[in-house]
């Protein structure tokens, strides 16, 4: 009965679809209403949390700007200005003209709250008139304050002052003479109590200093971290509103310019967002038993797969250890997807024994060649050999010229016997080439010259061994056939982006000459060899191009630019692997 009910394929043991159709949906589908809800709330809360901060921070403007307009009209108010410039010997019947005015003034401060506002007046005699006192104070002091000095000394007059209290100095003129001291005080702490209250969402404001130091707030217990106040000083003269996640708090900002402050409003989350944590730690818990349960089942399902692939694997690795001579893994063991899996092991051990025998034959033949290859360069070393010979024998009968022609000679015959050489440095190709001219120039009886145009940098370039003496070869032999003096090759090589170009040019009959078309053609100085050879080393990034001069044919090879100095990668000598450099193309 278990064993109709639990599927019998892979596909269906495996857990991944329930997983990805199932869970994982089901489980982003809930969090991502869960986070639009939570943020619409946030959203609205912000809204509202903005307005409510506005009009606070529109308020304190106003408060500011009338206190300003109030202090211009108290410098020339007539009865004040009249009593500054004649007051009485008695200061309290002094008190008793000034007090009714002062508290006139007050009292448009009642819609703000008028116990947050005090004016103070001075006059010449020491004496101070409060209006939030019916009596005049001495005080000889009062008046040599460093704010009221430091406005006797400004044009402007007046001085704003923040510290526990926001003050407004002044000095009252009369001809040109101070004849009273003013100073208009501002409880903006009792303020910022007085009128939070009075807002509709309850919650906590505070005022901080360009500096980033708490002026005032309506919570003795809330506390900003420093981040968050580093980024309401970063709101460059902006509202602003984030969430502190560590606190679970809103934070509203805004900058109030007159008195360079920023005001913040903090409203705690976890009134609105109880509900919704509870919620969500519901959601986890169901989610949290509903992938417990489907691990659980998936573990059962997943035993009864990874027995029989144990086992598969070990009679793999052990006819592996065995190189492939153990007999097949039996087949009538398994079923389904196992079955398959050790069918196709069993054809692939077929496969590997087939090719192994392959190898060995390709091997076997592998080894006749080299050895026929050996044979056939025994000939070219003896040629070279009687070659070095000659030269001796020359040298000891003084024949200097023949002896030179030999050592040319036997400088190409050993490169074209270098076999495990495939590329050579570009200085080497130009000996190549100087060798062979020196061969040419006595049988031509220097008809020609040829001429170096390579750039020094380029003197440690890896271009594919003989791939310009072809090219001066075909410009000796049949370029200049008609030509008896005055030929001229010129060889080239420089750089273009990553490219190595070559150059063989000269001044001798046309390439696509009619009497001379099909002789520079022929196929003994071959350039499809060349363009073979590029193809091979270089693939797409190799190319032949021929041209004329008129007079004359311009041979150009482009190849990719490999530069392989003496203290590089390869050392002067050494043999040159083009693969290895290449890149295996």
């Amino acid at each position: 009965m278990w064993k109709r009910i639990i599927p019998k394929t892979l596909t269906y043991r495996l857990f991944v679809s329930f997983l990805a159709l199932i869970v994982i949906p089901f489980l982003i589908i809930q969090l991502y209403t869960y986070g639009q809800i939570e943020k619409m709330i946030g959203r609205q809360l912000s809204d509202k949390n903005n307005e409510q901060l506005n009009f606070i921070i529109n308020n304190l403007n106003t408060v500011r700007s009338n206190l300003f307009a109030q202090m211009l009209q108290m410098e020339l108010n007539p009865a004040i200005v009249k009593l500054l410039e004649r007051p009485t010997v008695n200061p309290d019947a002094n008190m008793l003209q000034i007090a009714p005015v002062m508290q006139e003034y007050r009292n448009k401060y009642a819609p703000y709250g008028e116990n947050y506002v005090q004016f103070e007046v001075g006059d010449r005699y020491g004496n101070v008139y409060s209006s939030a006192s019916s009596v005049a104070v001495q005080d000889a002091d009062w008046r040599k304050l460093p704010e009221f000095q430091a406005v006797s000394q400004n044009r402007e007059g007046f001085q704003w002052v923040s510290k526990k209290d926001l003050y407004l100095y002044s000095v009252i003129r009369s001809d040109e003479q101070i004849i009273g001291w003013l100073r208009v005080t501002f409880d903006y702490s009792g303020w910022l109590h007085h009128f939070s209250r009075n807002v509709l969402i309850q919650q906590d404001y505070i005022i901080l200093d360009q500096e980033g130091r708490v002026l005032a707030q309506t919570d003795s217990n809330t506390r900003l971290k420093a981040d968050v106040i580093a980024r309401i000083r970063t709101l460059n003269h902006e509202k602003a509103s984030f969430i502190d996640q560590e606190n679970a708090l809103l934070i509203n900002a805004g900058y109030v310019r007159p008195m360079d402050w920023y005001i913040a409003s903090v409203f705690t989350l976890d009134i609105y967002f109880g509900s919704l944590d509870h919620i969500k730690k519901q959601l986890f818990t169901t989610f949290m038993t509903t992938v417990s349960l489907f691990v659980l089942i998936t573990f059962v399902i997943s035993s009864s797969i990874t027995r029989p692939l144990k086992l598969l694997e070990k009679k793999m690795s052990d006819m592996v250890q065995e190189k492939f001579q153990k007999s097949m893994i039996p087949e009538d063991k398994y079923q389904g997807e196992m079955l398959s899996l050790a069918r196709t092991f069993n054809q692939m051990v077929k496969d590997i024994r087939s090719l192994i025998q392959q190898l060995k034959m390709e091997v076997r033949e592998r080894e006749a060649i080299r050895q026929q290859m050996l044979l056939i360069q025994m000939n070219p070393h003896f040629l070279l050999n009687t070659l070095n010979l000659i030269k001796w024998n020359v040298l000891e009968k003084g024949d200097q010229g023949t002896a030179d022609i030999c050592i040319a000679l036997g400088t190409l015959f050993e490169q074209s016997l270098a076999s495990e050489e495939e590329i050579i440095h570009l200085h080497k190709e130009r000996e190549l080439i100087q060798a062979y001219d020196y061969i040419q120039q006595i049988r031509f009886e220097g008809r020609f010259r040829i001429q170096y145009e390579l750039h020094e940098e380029l003197k440690y370039a890896l271009v594919p061994k003989f791939i310009l003496q072809p090219l001066v070869e075909n410009s000796i032999n049949y370029g200049f056939s008609q030509r008896k003096q005055d030929g001229i090759v010129i060889i080239r090589a420089y750089a273009v982006e990553e490219k190595l170009v070559l150059e063989v040019e000269d001044n001798g009959q046309g390439y696509l000459s009619k009497d001379k078309k099909d002789k520079r053609r022929r196929k003994g100085i071959g350039l499809a060899n060349i363009r073979e050879r590029l193809n091979l080393l270089y693939r797409n990034d190799g190319e032949l191009t021929i041209e004329e001069t008129n007079p004359g044919t311009r041979v150009t090879v482009r190849m990719p630019l490999l530069l392989a100095a003496p203290n590089g990668p390869h050392m002067e000598g050494e043999m040159i692997d083009v693969e290895g450099i290449i890149g295996g193309r």
